[in-house]
């Protein structure tokens, strides 16, 4: 497990449809196809107006949505990060779909650096109060430790909020109900 991932996981989930391994592939390759109305489900996921697209491929029994992002400072570098990652297993009473929901790099580096910060702080704050210093530079330690604790539990609630999210919506492409 890499330290980006111990505080905002990637999210596992497995579905059981009633549908032939053929029509949930058919359903994923529909919502991907380039229209005015693609990824509509997709796309109001994410507030960012660098977002491009949300695409996909599926090939053989796997699938893989990526989302296209423009890059600041690069004019027109196109940047694709993968966002979930599935499987395809047929059965007797249908498929199984085995799927893997990935948070974004940028989550990952915010709610790493946001807790990273709030342990400095902490220790700083416990440092200060040890030391005879004066208390405004008690007080503004602990506030800034307590800014970056509340923003640290915001990305980590929000990054489990839009997986579970985005796990609902692939579900309903899956299941064909996103038409």
């Amino acid at each position: 497990m890499k330290n980006s991932d111990f505080f905002t996981p990637s999210r596992h989930f497995t579905h059981q449809t009633s549908l032939q391994a053929e029509k949930v592939k058919i359903n994923l390759k529909k919502s991907f196809k380039p229209t005015s109305t693609t990824n509509e489900i997709l796309s109001r996921l994410s507030s960012n107006n660098r977002i491009k697209s949300y695409e996909g491929q599926v090939s053989e029994n796997k699938f893989v949505i990526t989302r296209s992002t423009i890059t600041e400072g690069e004019k027109g570098y196109m940047h694709l990060s993968p966002i979930a990652q599935g499987v395809i297993k047929e059965n007797q009473s249908g498929s199984k779909i085995i799927c893997k929901v990935e948070n974004t790099k940028f989550v990952h580096v915010s709610t790493l650096s946001f807790f990273t910060f709030f342990v400095i702080a902490t220790i700083f704050a416990i440092i200060f109060i040890l030391i005879p210093l004066d208390k405004k530079l008690i007080g503004v330690t602990i506030i800034s430790g307590i800014t970056a604790l509340f923003l640290f539990l915001v990305y980590y609630f929000t990054s489990k909020y839009r997986t579970k999210k985005l796990e609902k919506e692939i579900i309903e492409i899956i299941e064909g109900k996103n038409k």
